[in-house]
Formats: structure tokens, sequence, C-alpha cells
């Protein structure tokens, strides 16, 4: 066919473009109506009318390959893997990491076959340990392999990554003696009923993976959509309570009140714990807090849900790097509390351990009986010497409940302990030097000051001081 013909649109006394029986401008219009009729047909499954698909990639603009639109960073579901600032799916491979990282986990994998499903055993805690020992490393392999590759490309390398055998290998190692056991959860054989068939099943939903054929069947077989999968604890029965975290941060000072108390007589009050009466007097309150502070688990509100991380990486490494970051921080405090905090009416030096020792009485007394025994004295040097006096237990309750909700998958709280944790030894510090002057740490107290600093390594999330150094230096 020819250039010159006459277009075959009755009344259009234009002449066919090469290849074609109609002018350009019908050939442009029937390409416009024929690409309105595919998309009308294309219509996603999440959303009614306009979403770009992976198929269309000239009508797709998303967060992550436009630094303009929102920093330049997807957020999304993982169930329906939609962006939820610039409406469009996510990148595949990004999506599928994310379905992996939801599923590949000791308590998900393990879900139909201990006390969260209907076989009714106690998940056995070797086996939850040995598991999650070995996922760890495949997870921040994952996030961290074939990152050059073209989205669809990298999801060929991901889906070619099969560890079914090498799992189910290191398991029979350390459980030679998983047949005897008769147990549906220490099933490893790929065939039967017990985690071998969980982990074989993983692995072919993962090949099966399509994010253009993706849609609401497909989340529930991942187990997103339908009943929600309890990462930490078994499912709620009607009626069954809880201690309330408070409840135990107020318990443990009981104890320690007790223990100081027994402490301060040299001994001699333990004398009157030899009777019964003795005892339900000095442990009668524990029983009263456990009553104030239980809640049922039924009417505890529904948390909000963590803010995603930022990227896929971000998503990956955050709980390995949080943990990291925990635990060095809690040796700097250690050192802190073994080094000197300051010295006695003696001239002697005491360390971290012997203020937190004194901390109840202290903080009692200058609570209570200091205002009338130092009449006169002003109220910035009082404030001072009460939050002085607060400083250890302040410093190891910050500690012990990040710790605490890090174990519990919280670390946004972090920010919270560590502001508190620096910001009320900054306020001690400034009226000390309202007072008295500049006051920079010496031989006699250097482990005051130590302890006080660690407080920044606490704030684990990714905009904390620490976190952007660590992360800064790869």
């Amino acid at each position: 066919m020819r250039i010159g013909g006459e277009c075959e649109v009755d009344g259009c006394n234009l002449r066919h473009i090469y290849g074609s029986t109609l002018c350009f401008k019908h050939a442009r219009i029937l390409n416009e109506e024929g690409h309105k009729v595919k998309s009308a047909e294309e219509v996603p499954w999440w959303e009614e009318g306009g979403i770009a698909t992976e198929g269309d990639e000239k009508g797709v603009v998303r967060c992550d390959d436009d630094p303009s639109l929102h920093y330049g960073l997807c957020e999304f579901d993982t169930r329906d893997g939609i962006c939820w600032h610039c409406k469009n799916m996510v990148h595949p491979d990004i999506h599928l990491i994310h379905l992996i990282c939801n599923r590949r986990f000791g308590r998900r994998l393990l879900q139909p076959y201990g006390i969260l499903g209907p076989g009714g055993e106690d998940l056995d805690p070797e086996l939850l340990e040995a598991l999650d020992r070995i996922l760890e490393p495949l997870e921040l392999r994952d996030v961290t392999s074939h990152s050059s590759l073209p989205p669809h490309e990298r999801v060929k390398a991901l889906q070619e990554m099969d560890d079914r055998e090498h799992i189910l290998s290191e398991l029979g190692a350390q459980f030679p003696d998983w047949r005897e056991r008769g147990l549906d959860q220490f099933d490893f054989d790929p065939n039967g009923v017990g985690l071998g068939y969980s982990i074989s099943r993983l692995y072919d939903d993962i090949h099966a993976f399509n994010q253009e054929e993706w849609g609401p069947e497909w989340a529930i077989e991942w187990g997103l959509g339908g009943d929600p999968v309890l990462h930490e604890s078994p499912p709620v029965v009607e009626g069954e309570t809880e201690m309330h975290p408070v409840g135990y941060i107020v318990g443990a000072g009981y104890l320690w009140f007790v223990f100081q108390f027994v402490m301060d007589t040299d001994g001699e009050a333990l004398e009157l714990f030899a009777s019964e009466i003795g005892i339900a007097i000095a442990f009668g309150p524990l029983w009263l807090i456990n009553k104030i502070f239980q809640r049922r688990i039924s009417d505890v509100e529904e948390e909000k849900p963590e803010e995603p991380p930022p990227n896929i990486i971000e998503a990956g490494t955050q709980s390995i790097l949080a943990r990291k970051q925990l635990t060095a921080t809690t040796i700097a405090m250690a050192i802190g509390f073994l080094l000197p905090w300051g010295l006695n009416i003696w001239g002697d030096t005491f360390n971290g351990l012997e203020d937190l020792r004194w901390a109840p009485s202290g903080l009692s007394f200058w609570l209570f009986d200091a205002p009338d025994l130092y009449y006169g004295i002003s109220t910035t040097v009082w404030l001072g010497m009460v939050i002085r006096s607060g400083l250890p237990l302040i410093f190891l309750l910050t500690f012990a409940s990040t710790w605490y909700m890090h174990i519990r998958g919280n670390d946004s709280f972090s920010r919270t302990a560590s502001r508190i944790h620096i910001y009320l030894f900054a306020i001690w510090y400034i009226i000390e030097f309202m007072e008295w002057g500049a006051a920079l740490p010496t031989e006699y107290d250097i482990g005051l000051y130590i302890a006080a600093i660690s407080g920044i390594g606490l704030d684990t999330t990714p905009d904390g001081i620490m976190s952007k150094h660590i992360r800064k230096g790869g």
C-alpha cells in the first residue's frame, strides 16, 4: 500500500498514510478511541477507574521514580501494593519482597500447627527460635540482592532463590528426632501436613507471583485480607485478661522498695517476714497492683499500626539495626553505671548501681522531708535535687521500656523514651549551671554523664541521631 490513496472514511478528502487505509487524522482518532476502550476494560480490581497498571508504563508515574512526588518514596499496604500517594501499583520486586517478609517468619509459618490453630499444640520455643535464626539472614539477603536489575528482572531473580531445601536441612540437622516427636509442627516433610508443607507452599506461591494478575484472591492466599495473623499472642478468649505494662513497672518499683527497706535495716526487717502475717503485709500490695492494672484483652483498643518504613530496604533492616543499636547503647549505659557518679559525705566515690540502690529513699526524702528540714531552700535547687535523686531510676526505666516495646515490635516508642532520658538530664544540668556555674564531667562523676549521653542511642527510629549516623556510614 502506497501513500496517496483516498481515506476510506466517507466525506474525507485527505490521503491515507503508508501502511493504512486511513489518513493521519482518522488514524490518530481511531488509536485514541481504541486506547480508551482498552483502558476501560483493564480497570484494576482495587479501584474503579483510572489507575495505571504495569502494562501501561507510559501512564505510570510513581513516587519511587519521581523525587517531586512525596519525597520520592512509595508507601503502601502489602495487601494491595498501591501507593497511598501516587495511587499506582508499586514496582513488582518491592511488592514481592514485602509479601515474603510478611509471611516468612516463625510464628506465621507455624500458625496452623500450634496454639494459634485447631491442633491445640503449644508452640515449641526451641523450634521457633531455630526457625527465626535460619530465616532472619534470608530477609536481609532478599532486600539487598539484585538491586541493580529492572523490577521485572529482579522478580525473576528473587523467584530463583529457592531456600526450602536449605531451611529444612538446617531444621533436620538441629532436630534429628523430628519424626519421633509425632507433632505437626515438627513435620519437616514437604509433602506432609506440618512445617515442611508450609515452607514448601510459601515458595510455590513465590514462584507463582505475578503482579499483573494480583487480586483479592491472591491476597487471601498470602494471608492478607482474611483472618488476621497474630504475630505475638494467641487468639483472644472472651474474658481473658493481661497485665498493663505500667503495672509491671509499678510492681518492680514496689519490690525494689521492699529490698531497699530490708537493706536500710541491715537485714533486721527480715524478722518481720518470718511469719505468714508479715509476708502478707509485705507482699499484699502486689496483689492490689495486679488487680488495679489488670485489663480485659477484648476491651483493649486496637493500637494503630506503626507507620510503614520509608522504603523496602528500611523495612528489611530496621529491626536488625535497632537490635544492634540498643545492644550497643545498653553496653554503654552499663559502663556508665559501673563508673563513679559522685562523692558521698565522707568524700568517697559511689557508682551508678550504688546510687540506684539509694534512689527510692533519696527521692522520698527530697519530695516529702527536705522542704521542712531545709527551710528557705529555693524551688530550683529543690527541683534539681529531686531530679538528681530520680535520675538512676529514670535511666533504668527508659531503657527497660524501650527494650520491652522493641521486643513487641514497636520501635516508634524509642523516640519518646530517649527524649525523656535526655530532657530530664538536661533540665538538671541547666539547674546546676544556673546555681553553681559550669559543671563539666570529672573523674568523680564521669559515669553519670556516660549514662546520660547513652540515652541518645535509645532512639532507634530512622530519624534518630545515631540511626542516621549508622545508615550514613553504611
